[in-house]
């Protein structure tokens, strides 16, 4: 399953290029997906987590 990212959910990046060499490292374009629970199904300290 390809999923599709969108800038403001609205416009598509795949045919965007960035000619300007000085902004080139400053743009990032490539698909990043990062997903955590922030540590809610965790135990709280490590004598719950049994270690």
């Amino acid at each position: 399953m390809k999923m599709e990212q969108k800038l403001f959910n609205q416009y598509t990046v795949t045919d965007v290029q960035v000619h300007d060499p000085g902004l080139v490292k400053y743009i990032n374009l490539t698909s990043n997906l990062n997903l955590h629970t922030g540590g809610a199904g965790t135990p709280a300290t490590p004598r719950e987590r049994g270690t």
